[in-house]
């Protein structure tokens, strides 16, 4: 609970308990959540920022504008006869070669 007018609430629940315990535990919670909490939070926001900032400037000469660019080097590409031979081996599909003559006629 973070408000501008905290002490308002403090008052409130130690008039409404009578006792000083609600007063102290609201000091102690405000002094965490302001003091403690939002610097943790802030502390590792920054953190995170740094580590992508040198991150991004040890690796600034990638320049990815694909998910297939990064992976280029490792991809090892068929080629077309290795292609043809595998569409061949197709269990249900009969890929066979139209002979040339064939072309010439249906054209």
């Amino acid at each position: 609970m973070i408000v501008n007018q905290w002490y308002v609430f403090v008052n409130g629940f130690r008039n409404a308990t009578d006792s000083i315990w609600s007063e102290l535990y609201f000091i102690f919670w405000y002094l965490f959540v302001t003091n403690i909490g939002l610097n943790i939070c802030l502390a590792l926001s920054g953190d995170i920022h740094d580590a992508k900032k040198k991150r991004a400037d040890q690796h600034e000469e990638l320049i990815v504008s694909n998910m297939y660019d990064i992976y280029r080097s490792d991809i090892k590409e068929p080629t077309s006869t290795e292609i043809n031979q595998r569409l061949y081996q197709h269990p249900y599909i009969n890929f066979r070669e139209i002979s040339s003559e064939r072309r010439i006629i249906s054209t």
